[in-house]
């Protein structure tokens, strides 16, 4: 993380990589900062099942101390600081690093808003970030995450949890 670089939990930032191939959509892409601002690093996560891009083929490729341009923060999609209601995050698949985001900042400080996510994924191999928020929120009984798989078919492992997709049934529950 560079000296002196502030960010709201939740914000996201443009990297841009030097790339030897031509890339369709270029070679800038938005990443979440999935990392809590009082992280002593900076942490981003993608999903790189099919290396088909050039741009994904280039950061899975890097290494430490190479190059990466970075533009940001942007955005206010942050948790605000005070309110009078319960907060209800909803996430599907990767969509979730925003909330890995505020959920790690929140804990750190003492965060007293009654917030929950609810995350789906398709299957349990496909859960990302599931331990570290499950430990968060035994820690902070103000936050609670709530994960819910899709196609328990596809997974190797039985799923206790909630299952299906995300609903105004499930919402309410």
């Amino acid at each position: 993380r560079p000296e002196n670089f502030i960010f709201n939990a939740g914000q996201y930032g443009r990297f841009s990589l030097e790339l030897d191939d031509v890339d369709p959509r270029g070679f800038k892409r938005p990443f979440t900062l999935c990392s809590s601002p009082l992280d002593d690093e900076l942490m981003i996560t993608t999903k790189i099942a099919e290396l088909k891009s050039p741009f994904k083929k280039k950061l899975k490729s890097l290494e430490e101390g190479d190059k990466v341009t970075f533009f940001g923060p942007l955005g206010n999609f942050v948790l605000p600081e005070q309110s009078d209601r319960s907060i209800v995050l909803l996430a599907g698949g990767i969509g979730i690093t925003p909330f890995h985001s505020m959920l790690r900042f929140a804990s750190k400080t003492n965060y007293s808003i009654p917030t929950t996510l609810i995350a789906s994924f398709s299957s349990i191999e496909e859960t990302i970030f599931y331990d570290e928020l499950t430990d968060i929120t035994m820690q902070n009984s103000y936050l609670q995450a709530v994960y819910t798989i899709t196609h328990q078919e596809e997974s190797q492992n039985d799923w206790v949890g909630e299952k299906g997709r995300i609903s105004e049934e499930m919402i309410k529950r």
